[in-house]
């Protein structure tokens, strides 16, 4: 398979800890300091976000990124895909020129997913997913059955988490020792990805909480770099929260993204808590990190850094070294469920801008019932009445699009003026001033 894009990092100017600049992927430009929003959902997601960058191009100018999953590509880009080739229209139907014209200019990524079996949330919809290899269909159903097995008392529930990781383990370790199923593993999921328009080649590697789990990612690294020729093949590691725990082997990771040759590094830590206030010892981790990225990127000015599922590390990331973020609509990338408060009236939360925290909707109905929203964002400042919960939940996430688009903007300026220690103080009067001190230059 080849997918030769050629990454070009142009015009980079720096204020220590992070830079402006603009990256070419082909034919595709876009800007340092870029959210590249998950579309999950095609009603919630996919057309809010076209919408906004119909009417509001200039307030979403740092947004100009997607980035899909492979679990939802069904219901997302696949259709759209489909929509946009339609070579001619019957009278009365919908012309999707705009679409077409900024899915030609606009970097897409692709999730692969395929940490999702560690994850028994998603188990079920991995082993439904018939465009997968069914290697990895296959392991999320064997995972899932020592969860229901231990929940049935059929073996004792203490050892259920055993089993599971002692299946996952094994999966992966026996992957990578089969040339052959490696192969062809790696080449179904890149050439998924390459068909549903991916800009950028992500290897198919799992959670990684080990150094043996980190060997293995690596294997697959490098299998996907001799697969997917080209430039616009990441390095890939995605990172447990059980890794921010440790030195040692944040250490490993370093000296990994330290050794690569890809010239586009992109990092995802799953479910991320380090805004908890006793994380003391994971945002110290987190900085190091961040220090590394630096250290790299101002030895080699061609090399780029992503941050997947990013939630509330958004604002620090952005600031602190990444080049480009991925986040939810809704702010939060936390692989879970549950009901929710009943208070909240089936409404999702409100992304804050001033505190960088989402607010919920209870908190949210208080302000609407007091004056309106304190966001000037065009769709805030249309906000004048309560809405429905299906408008409320469309809102919500324009709204999140369009004020994080600004916070990079505002990020963007203070670097062109020399004055990226702004960035600290936005934290330190947010609801995350714990993060203020995770930003490189900051003692």
């Amino acid at each position: 398979m080849i997918s030769n894009k050629p990454l070009k990092v142009e015009n980079p100017k720096w204020d220590r800890c992070s830079r402006n600049g603009f990256l070419t992927v082909g034919k595709k430009r876009t800007t340092f300091h870029t959210i590249s929003p998950l579309i999950i959902s095609h009603d919630y997601d996919l057309m809010p976000y076209f919408e906004n960058l119909k009417l509001h191009p200039t307030e979403s100018k740092h947004a100009r990124m997607m980035t899909f999953r492979v679990i939802d590509a069904e219901n997302t880009i696949k259709p759209l895909l489909q929509s946009m080739n339609q070579t001619s229209l019957v009278e009365g139907e919908v012309s999707f020129q705009f679409e077409r014209d900024l899915i030609e200019t606009v970097p897409i990524l692709i999730d692969p997913c395929t940490e999702y079996t560690w994850y028994e949330n998603y188990r079920e919809t991995i082993a439904k997913q018939k465009d997968l290899p069914k290697e990895i269909r296959n392991l999320a159903p064997k995972l899932e059955k020592i969860q229901l097995d231990a929940k049935g008392g059929k073996i004792p529930s203490q050892e259920s988490y055993q089993r599971v990781k002692n299946t996952y383990e094994k999966f992966w370790l026996d992957l990578v020792k089969d040339p052959k199923l490696l192969t062809d593993v790696v080449t179904k999921m890149l050439g998924l990805q390459h068909a549903l328009g991916s800009d950028i080649g992500l290897p198919p590697v799992p959670a990684v909480y080990s150094p043996e789990l980190l060997q293995v990612a690596i294997k697959i690294n490098n299998m996907a770099q001799a697969i997917w020729v080209g430039e616009n093949c990441a390095t890939y590691i995605i990172l447990t929260p059980q890794w921010m725990k440790s030195e040692g082997l944040i250490k490993l990771l370093i000296d990994y993204i330290k050794s690569v040759n890809s010239k586009f590094i992109v990092l995802k830590i799953k479910n991320s808590e380090l805004e908890k206030v006793t994380y003391v010892y994971q945002r110290k981790m987190f900085k190091k990190i961040l220090e590394a990225i630096n250290g790299i990127k101002q030895n080699n000015e061609d090399k780029v850094f992503m941050l997947l599922e990013a939630g509330y590390l958004m604002y620090p990331a952005i600031s602190g070294g990444f080049d480009f973020v991925s986040t939810s609509l809704r702010g939060l990338d936390k692989d879970g469920g549950g009901f929710g408060d009943p208070d909240n009236e089936g409404r999702g939360g409100y992304f804050d801008p001033k505190h960088l925290v989402v607010l919920p909707w209870r908190d949210v109905k208080l302000m609407l019932q007091n004056g309106g929203l304190t966001c000037s964002c065009e769709v805030c400042r249309s906000i004048t009445s309560i809405p429905t919960k299906k408008e409320w939940n469309k809102l919500r996430r324009m709204h999140y699009m369009l004020a994080v688009s600004r916070l990079l903007e505002d990020v963007n300026k203070f670097v062109e003026d020399q004055k990226i220690e702004l960035a600290v103080e936005k934290l330190s009067k947010s609801e995350l001033s714990n993060f203020k001190r995770m930003l490189p230059f900051i003692s």
